[in-house]
């Protein structure tokens, strides 16, 4: 929520949530959305990104201290990818909140538990807050 505005004041461009709008008042779609936004974006984007793709890139690059914020730029990069459906500022917000997952995850002990909450619950409150309305119209 603070980043969003950043981006669209440095790039102009806010992220495209378009494909999103007929949750707006839809409660049987925002139920179905978060329950996929949880097993997907929570649970599945977390193992693969950090858990399983950033672990194996730590190792290519050498396994050090470097090795694994280089892992975390590559994996944040790779990760915005899938989310340019959203426009550029949705993907470069995307990238950077995988960013500051992925030195969370470094930072952390590399324990995936709480990453997996954190995506889980800021996809539930973000498709809330487009099932609300709120930023449109």
């Amino acid at each position: 929520f603070a980043i969003g505005p950043v981006i669209y004041d440095v790039i102009g461009s806010p992220p495209d949530l378009s494909s999103f709008e007929p949750l707006i008042g839809n409660l049987g779609g925002l139920l179905g959305i978060i329950v996929f936004g949880w097993a997907m974006g929570g649970f599945a984007e977390e193992i693969l990104f950090r858990g399983y793709l950033m672990r194996n890139l730590a190792d290519l690059f050498g396994g050090k201290d470097a090795a694994w914020w280089g892992a975390a730029l590559l994996s944040s990069l790779l990760f915005s990818l899938p989310h340019l459906y959203q426009g550029v500022g949705g993907a470069i917000q995307t990238g950077l909140l995988a960013l500051v997952s992925a030195a969370f995850f470094i930072k952390g002990g590399r324990s995936l538990v709480p990453l997996i909450l954190a995506h889980g619950i800021l996809n539930t409150v973000s498709f809330t807050s487009i099932y609300m309305g709120w930023g449109w119209g």
